[in-house]
């Protein structure tokens, strides 16, 4: 039997699919003991930020994901930069994301907007000081925006050369 083109599709989709869930997993036991085993806080923050630049097809959503994780890094130094300056407030909260909403019209950052808006308040909303948490914050950041980056490239290439195989269709 041959299958349909929207077979074929559907199978994609659905290898696409088990790729960002086993993705999602090796972040998360990634982030989670690499954070345990190094005594540092911070691994929630981590994990938040690979899940907004985990997408499936690494090939394909490469731009995306460098333009999350670029709107993602903008919005954290901004939440910093805000709060060394002015402090942690409801009204500092509001006027870094005004800023960071400001900074992704432009162009290139556009479709990073919400990416942006979730760095400034995973470094703003804490209680303590802006340069230590802020800044822990900022590093948890950078770490799960590129463990997704490696993991989602590793993905990528066992999910092009082993699922092909295990979803192909029966023949006969």
């Amino acid at each position: 039997m041959i299958p349909s083109p929207a077979q074929g599709i559907e199978r994609k989709l659905f290898a696409d699919t088990l790729v960002q869930a086993v993705e999602a997993v090796v972040c998360t036991f990634g982030i989670v003991w690499g954070f345990a085993a190094t005594g540092k806080p911070g691994a929630i923050w981590a994990l938040v930020s690979a899940v907004i630049v985990l997408r499936p097809g690494f090939e394909d959503s490469l731009r995306a994901s460098e333009v999350r994780i670029a709107a993602n890094m903008v919005g954290a130094l901004v939440g910093v930069a805000v709060g060394m300056t002015m402090g942690l407030g409801a009204a500092q909260i509001a006027l870094a994301l005004a800023v960071v909403i400001v900074i992704c019209h432009w162009r290139p950052l556009e479709k990073g907007v919400r990416s942006a808006c979730a760095g400034v308040v995973i470094v703003m909303m804490h209680e303590g000081s802006i340069e230590h948490m802020g800044l822990e914050r900022l590093a948890a950041v950078l770490v799960g925006c590129l463990a997704a980056l490696v993991v989602g490239y590793v993905g990528d290439k066992l999910g092009r050369n082993f699922l092909p195989r295990v979803l192909r269709p029966r023949e006969g």
